[in-house]
C-alpha cells in the first residue's frame, strides 16, 4: 500500500524538529509529508518554513491564510492525498513515533482489508523534559483506540493512566475508532463513507471530527484497531478528565459536535434500549453550562437549530450506509480461500455431529473454505 502523510502546524513550530528527527528513523519510508501551515503567526510561520527547509524529508509545504480548524485542515491536505495513497497517516506537531510506528500500523492495514482505521500505542509525551535522557517519554497513556459506552460517550482507552498489565496490548486489538492523534486510514474507505467528498465533516472545525469518522465508518462495516507494539508520544494539551477544563473554543466546539454526533447517528430506539442514558446525560450536560457558561448552550441549541437540516440529511445517509454494510459488500468480491485444518489424534471427536455443524458454518462465511483432517 502506498503511504503518505498529513501534518497540520498552527503556531506549533517548536514541536517540529522533534517530530521530523523521529519520521526520519522510521523503518518504513516511502513516503511524502503534505504540510499545511493554518495560518501560524509571522514567527511561527519562519520557524515552520526552517524546520521543513532542515528537516531533509519529501515534504510538500502549503499555507492558508484563515485558521481553518482542524477538520478544514486535514480536508485540505486529503484533497491532495487521496488520489496517490492507498492510506494516509495522520501527524499531530506535538507528537514522536517511534522507528517502527509507521511499518507497524500499515502492515496491520495491509493484512486487514475489512480495518479502515489503525493507531499505535500513545503516551503522553513531556515536552518541557524534551531534554532528558528519555525525551520526555512518560508511561502515561494517551489514547488506546476509542471506546463507545452505554451513555453514548466516546472516550479515550486509559487516558490519563499508567501502562501496565491491565490494559490489553496484543499485537492488535479492536477498538470502537482511533483516536484523531496518529491515526492511519485506509483511503478507499474514507472516499467510501465520505458524506461530500472529504475526510472529516467540515462543519466540526476542531473537536470530536475522529469520533464522528468513527460511527460511519462502524455504519459501513469497516473495523478499527489500536497495534500494541507500535509506540508514539503526544502532548496533550486539552481532553483531561477535569471538570473544571478552560472555557474557550475547544470546550464549545467539544460540547457542540458531541451533540450533533447523537444527532446524526444515534438510532432513536436505541435511546430506549442499549443507549438509554444518551438524554439523561445530554441534559445534565447542557445544564452544567448552563450554570457555568449560559452563551455555550445558548449558542450550541441555535446552530443546532439553524443546521438541523442538514443534520437530517446526513443521518438519512448514514442510516442507508448502515443498512447496506458497504464495506462488507465490498470484501466479499475478494472471495479469499481457506484451509481450516483438523487434526486428529486417538480420539472420535470428529464426528458427523461435528461434521454437521462445520459444513454448516463453511456454508455461511463469506471465505471459500477447504477442509483438510
Amino acid at each position: 500500500m502506498k503511504l503518505n502523510l498529513q501534518l497540520s502546524c498552527y503556531n506549533g513550530a517548536r514541536y517540529l524538529p522533534y517530530l521530523f528527527a523521529s519520521l526520519a528513523k522510521q523503518t518504513y519510508r516511502d513516503w511524502q509529508v503534505f504540510v499545511l501551515d493554518n495560518a501560524s503567526d509571522d514567527e511561527n510561520k519562519k520557524m515552520i518554513e526552517e524546520a521543513v527547509a532542515k528537516s531533509g524529508l519529501p515534504i510538500q509545504l502549503f499555507r492558508v491564510e484563515k485558521n481553518i480548524g482542524f477538520a478544514g485542515a486535514q480536508n485540505y491536505l486529503f484533497e491532495k492525498t487521496k488520489d496517490i495513497s492507498d492510506a494516509i497517516q495522520l501527524v499531530n506537531d506535538d507528537a514522536i513515533l517511534e522507528p517502527e510506528f509507521l511499518e507497524k500500523c500499515l502492515a496491520h492495514l495491509e493484512k486487514q482489508p475489512l480495518c479502515a482505521a489503525v493507531t499505535g500505542k500513545i503516551l503522553r509525551w513531556d515536552f518541557d523534559r524534551r531534554d532528558e535522557a528519555d525525551g520526555g517519554r512518560t508511561q502515561t497513556v494517551d489514547s488506546l483506540g476509542l471506546a463507545l459506552d452505554w451513555r453514548g460517550f466516546v472516550r479515550d482507552l486509559g487516558m490519563g493512566g499508567s501502562l501496565n498489565a491491565t490494559y490489553d496490548l496484543r499485537p492488535a486489538t479492536s477498538v470502537f475508532g482511533v483516536s484523531g492523534c496518529l491515526p492511519m486510514y485506509r483511503v478507499s474507505a474514507m472516499k467510501r463513507v465520505s458524506l461530500d467528498g472529504t475526510l472529516f465533516d467540515p462543519s466540526f472545525f476542531m473537536y470530536k471530527e475522529d469520533v464522528e469518522l468513527a460511527f460511519r465508518l462502524n455504519a459501513a462495516g469497516y473495523v478499527a484497531a489500536m497495534v500494541g507494539d507500535a509506540t508514539a508520544y503526544h502532548r496533550r494539551s486539552y481532553g483531561t478528565k477535569s471538570l473544571a477544563r478552560p472555557i474557550n473554543d475547544a470546550a464549545y466546539f467539544s460540547l457542540r459536535n458531541h451533540l450533533w454526533i447523537m444527532i446524526m447517528h444515534m438510532p432513536w430506539i436505541s435511546l430506549l434500549t442499549n443507549r438509554i442514558g444518551v438524554i439523561p446525560c445530554e441534559k445534565l450536560k447542557l445544564l452544567y453550562w448552563f450554570m457555568r457558561k449560559p452563551s455555550f448552550p445558548v449558542r450550541v441549541l441555535h446552530e443546532t437549530a439553524s443546521r438541523w437540516p442538514d443534520l437530517m440529511r446526513k443521518r438519512c445517509r448514514i442510516a442507508l450506509m448502515r443498512a447496506r454494510k458497504p464495506a462488507r459488500t465490498e470484501y466479499q468480491v475478494a472471495k479469499p480461500t481457506c484451509d481450516l485444518a483438523v487434526i486428529v489424534v486417538g480420539h472420535d471427536d470428529l464426528n458427523e455431529e461435528s461434521l454437521r455443524s462445520l459444513a454448516a458454518a463453511c456454508s455461511a462465511s463469506r471465505y471459500s473454505v477447504e477442509v483438510v483432517v
